[in-house]
């Protein structure tokens, strides 16, 4: 069975007879209405299709912008200069001098046609002003920059080598073009249709698993739903100066208070309560410390205990591991909820200098006259629970900025 490259391929290498390609005609209108004639003649019978001022002669900017349209559709592009600058835009260019630029600029095949002496053109075709002669010398100029153009002294022979370009355009530098449908091999259509039924099936099948998932998501605690842990608060001691600034006192956290209760939000904004969508792995317990501390009853206790928290959230040297089991759980539940995933990010950080073990401590204090190779930055590797796109939503859910009255 063809696949979708397949007919892809098929539409790129079908004969000139099958492929039928959009030729753009840029000129001025009024001066050169028989050589656009001709050269319309000229596109129909090499079989393509024209496109071009006859569908809107006025010019304005917003009809350029139609005309882009059009020429991001067509194949190739070409332009006839004669006498003329022709109709100017508000940005002081002509129409036909914008539609070139566009075309160059969109990488279509530009075929450029000149007059071959604009002295033998009449009046009424040629530009009358300096000013006006001087645009259209700079733009011949520029269609003549890195291509070969082609010089007519009639519409007959502009015809012929219109004819001429587009034969060699069409074998030699061919483009996707467009393939009649009557022309398409039946079991190529078929393949197609076969395959577009296929992601249809594939759509639908998605959209179920998805439900499915919901549907056992919304069995999962979440939201305001309430959760509480039993914690071993006996190994949960730090220690704090005495009032002699010298002794060091030990501090054991309230033994009555050894549940850590709350709800699946207020650890979702506690969490991520510093704004960033990541948070270390190594930094869950502290912060559930010190929601933990925060629910102290007793109100001395707890502003006490709180301040040791932030203080542990930067320093890190309490043995939190009686909050493992919490850790493990709640990571399963947001992962499961599909708020938050795991991933590994690798992050450098600056060698601590190797100086001489010789080097005194006085000499340590101007250590920046130490001539020494700078070592490059070690690589660490951490583990990061990083809110999903859901996440975010949530969090947002949880501490957006409410409207003041709902409509």
């Amino acid at each position: 069975m063809a696949t979708c490259r397949d007919v892809y391929d098929f539409a790129m290498s079908g004969s000139q007879d099958e492929v039928r390609y959009q030729v753009f005609v840029s000129s001025t209108f009024t001066d050169l209405k028989e050589e656009r004639e001709k050269v319309l003649q000229a596109i129909l019978e090499s079989k393509a299709f024209p496109a071009g001022m006859e569908l809107f002669p006025a010019a304005n900017d917003e009809q350029f912008e139609f005309i882009k349209r059009e020429i991001d559709l067509s194949d190739y592009y070409v332009v006839i200069i004669a006498g003329r600058d022709g109709s100017i835009a508000g940005d002081g260019i002509s129409f036909t001098e914008k539609e070139f630029d566009y075309a160059v600029a969109q990488g279509k095949p530009i075929l450029a046609f000149l007059i071959q002496d604009p002295t033998k053109l009449r009046v009424d075709k040629s530009e009358e002003e300096k000013k006006g002669k001087a645009k259209l010398k700079q733009f011949k100029e520029k269609a003549k920059k890195s291509r070969v153009v082609k010089f007519y002294n009639n519409p007959d022979e502009l015809k012929a080598q219109v004819l001429q370009s587009l034969s060699h355009q069409f074998n030699f530098n061919p483009r996707r073009g467009w393939i009649p449908a009557g022309l398409s091999k039946r079991e190529d259509l078929e393949d197609i249709r076969k395959l577009q039924n296929k992601v249809i099936l594939l759509e639908a099948e998605n959209a179920e698993l998805k439900l499915q998932r919901m549907d056992a998501t919304a069995r999962l605690g979440q939201g305001q739903d309430a959760v509480s842990w039993q914690i071993d608060t006996s190994e949960l001691v730090t220690s704090e100066k005495a009032a002699d600034n010298e002794s060091l006192t030990s501090i054991q956290f309230p033994s009555g208070e050894t549940r850590l209760e709350t709800t699946w939000d207020e650890l979702l904004s506690v969490l991520y309560s510093g704004g960033s969508s990541r948070l270390d792995s190594e930094d869950v317990e502290p912060w559930l410390f010190y929601l933990f501390a925060s629910n102290i009853s007793d109100e001395a206790l707890k502003t006490k205990w709180r301040v040791i928290a932030l203080r542990n959230l930067r320093s890190k040297k309490l043995d939190l591991s009686c909050l493992w089991r919490s850790k493990r759980d709640i990571f399963r539940q947001l992962t499961g909820l599909g708020l938050i995933e795991e991933i590994v990010e690798t992050r450098y950080k600056e060698p601590v200098p190797d100086y001489p073990l010789s080097i005194s401590s006085g000499y340590l204090a101007t250590v920046s006259n130490f001539s020494s190779t700078k070592a490059d930055p070690i690589p660490a590797q951490f583990v990061v629970w990083k809110l999903t796109r859901r996440g975010e939503e949530q969090i947002a859910l949880i501490s957006g900025f409410r409207r003041d009255k709902p409509s």
